[in-house]
């Protein structure tokens, strides 16, 4: 599976440890597309849902918490939980939506 970047497809991330972003949830594809053409696993960042990244200013102002909205996918990318995955293992490869065109 070749991934482009800027698609956002659902992951689990389980198994996690300590305050590792967990569960299945969508995740944007931040490596860029030579990357996941020549390697088995994709950089990801998780997106959450919770209301907290959205009204608590101190998440506002940071630059690690980008608010994406677009078509299906409504959250927050949490880019300090940037990790690589194996696509091929850890999601059904359906991608949701692309944020980033070309």
């Amino acid at each position: 599976m070749k991934l482009k970047q800027g698609a956002i497809l659902w992951i689990n991330l389980d198994p996690a440890k300590g305050t590792e972003t967990k569960k299945k949830r969508p995740c944007l594809v931040v490596s860029n597309d030579h990357y996941n053409r020549y390697f088995n696993t994709v950089l990801v960042v998780p997106i959450s849902t919770s209301d907290k990244y959205r009204t608590q200013e101190k998440y506002a102002k940071s630059p690690l918490f980008i608010r994406i909205d677009n078509g299906k996918i409504h959250g927050t990318a949490l880019l300090q939980h940037v990790r690589a995955v194996d696509p091929t293992k850890e999601s059904d490869g359906e991608v949701v939506v692309h944020i980033i065109s070309g």
